[in-house]
Formats: structure tokens, sequence, C-alpha cells
């Protein structure tokens, strides 16, 4: 298994002021608690707090990586994050919003529990699953990608199986290998992360390439082609999809995929606005340069990928079949 260095940069995090660190009766301490009263800073823990101007720089990842920082190194030794608590210090992708529960598992316990921001989970934890990243002990890439595969639903587990994949730190094999030790521990949930561990294909992309795929076979649609090249002249076009049968090229379109939104006028909205002018001469270019293969060119939207209803609508105006 080929995990995250132990350490990884953490140069994207604000920093942390811990209270204990300052003496709890400081006037430092008096201080930050002052600022927190006032808005300036903002409790990511018992006693630890971060700068609101940081914080509201901070994406959803990197704020859950600060509560697991808060508050993982005040736990025993024995623990470790895991499930999204390690999948956002192993920058697994989550399209859901990331909780605000701390997860750790703690080989002592008997039964779940909850408490302060923190759950506890039941299972072993063998020292080759565990990894130190940020400082703070977590289970493992691969130990983690089971974890959650096991503990999630299809689309989730496929999101973040092929990521994984994609990124070469885990291998088929190796997952298959995981849960097959995990199966003869406890069969919970072992055959809906088979599923989608045999779902999983490390030529998507990105996370809603992945949940496309998903919503693409909830739907009945025949097996897309993932990331099909094409020759344009003087270049390569590759695509997320292609239906080679319908002749159909689907693409996930959207903000995130260009860098995020932006005002108008702002230098960011420029090159979003050139990134999609450049993806319709594409678009152009395939069409007129493969007339036998690519018939048309569809582009779809986080909410027209959410809904079922409007994914199938699309998908059969263009001419793919939806057999559920």
């Amino acid at each position: 298994m080929h995990d995250l260095p132990p350490s990884v940069p953490s140069a994207d995090l604000p920093d942390l002021v811990r209270v204990a660190a300052l003496g709890v009766a400081s006037r430092e301490s008096r201080t930050v608690r002052r600022r927190a009263a006032e808005g300036a800073e903002v409790r990511v823990g018992p006693g630890v707090f971060v700068s609101a101007d940081r914080w509201r720089h901070c994406d959803e990842r990197q704020r859950h990586v600060l509560r697991v920082l808060a508050r993982v190194p005040r736990l025993a030794d024995r623990v470790a994050a895991s499930h999204w608590s390690a999948a956002a210090l192993h920058r697994f992708p989550c399209l859901e919003p990331w909780p605000t529960t701390v997860s750790v598992v703690d080989p002592v316990r008997t039964t779940t529990q909850s408490v302060s921001g923190v759950l506890r989970r039941v299972g072993v934890l063998p020292d080759e699953d565990v990894v130190t990243v940020h400082g703070v002990r977590a289970t493992s890439v691969g130990r983690s990608a089971v974890d959650l595969a096991v503990a999630s639903d299809f689309a989730r587990a496929v999101v973040v199986l092929d990521a994984i994949l994609h990124s070469g730190t885990a291998t088929r094999a190796e997952l298959t290998a995981r849960l097959d030790a995990r199966a003869e521990r406890c069969a919970r949930g072992i055959a809906g992360a088979r599923r989608a561990l045999a779902f999983a294909d490390d030529r998507a992309e990105s996370p809603w390439e992945s949940f496309t795929r998903v919503q693409a076979d909830r739907l009945g649609t025949p097996v897309p082609v993932l990331q099909q090249e094409f020759p344009l002249v003087g270049r390569t076009a590759r695509v997320d999809f292609w239906f080679p049968d319908q002749g159909v090229v689907l693409e996930f379109d959207g903000a995130s995929k260009y860098g995020g939104a932006a005002p108008a006028g702002d230098r960011r909205a420029r090159a979003v606005e050139e990134a999609v002018l450049a993806e319709k001469r594409r678009e152009n270019e395939l069409r007129r340069e493969h007339p036998d293969v690519v018939r048309a060119v569809v582009r779809v939207e986080a909410s027209e990928v959410r809904s079922l209803a409007r994914l199938r609508g699309i998908l059969v105006e263009a001419g793919v079949p939806c057999r559920r």
C-alpha cells in the first residue's frame, strides 16, 4: 500500500492558537477569548482558536482538517483520525458538506460514542494502518478508503475510490485484499463496498465525473467510454464520456471546472469566459472533424447531474437510451 508521506505540507492551513500553550489564566489567553467573543477568532475545538479572517478563506475540507488538528491531539495516543476525518487529511474528494464532527477509531471501545464533537468508532488499529499527517495520527490511505467504502453509500464510495485509483496511492488489488481481510472479521457493508470497487475506474479525473457516471448507471445508460481521445488539427481532444453507439459526447461543466465563479469584470471571470469559449470551439471541431462518431456534444452542470429526472431528459433528448 502506497500511503501519503508522513507529513503533508500545511502551508494551506492557518495557524491554530491553543490557550493551554499560552497559559489558561495568562493575559494572552484572555486576549484570545476576548477576540473570539468579538468575532475576530473562531473556536475550532476546546481551547483552540483560529483567525476569523483566515477561517473565512478556508474551504470546507480545510475547516474539517482544522477541527481534526484541534481535537485529536487531546485524545489518547491509541486513537487515530478515521473515515471522513482521515479523508480530509489525505485530501480525498467529498461532494457533500464535510461533517462538523471529528471521527476517530478507538481500538479499546466496544460501542460507538459521540461526545464533544468527536465520534469514537469501534475498530482494530494495527500499526501498519496508521500514518502521521499534519502531526496527528490518522488511518492510512488504504485503510481510510476501505472504511469509507464500507460505511458510505454507493455514490460517495465511488467518488473516493475513483480518486484513489486515479492518483495511484492504492491499487485495485490492494483495496480488494483489504476488503477480503475486513470481511473475515465482519460482513457488514462489504457487499456494497465490493460493488463500488468493481465500478470504480482509475480514468475518472474529477469527483463530478465520478458522480455523473454513477447517475448515468442509475438511469441504465449504455456504459460510456471514459477519457476518449480524438485527434484534431494540431492537437488531441479528450472528452469525459463518449457513447460510441449513439455518437454522443457528454462533458461535465460548471464553474468548479474552471476555478469557481467570479464577479463580472474580474480577471478570473475573464479566464472562465475564455475557457468556456475554448470548449465551444473544441466542440465544433469534434463534430466537424469526426462526424461519423461524434453526432452531438452535451454539457451538464452539477444541478442537472444531481437530479436523475433532469439528467435523464438531457440524455434521452441527445439520443442516449435510459433503461431505468
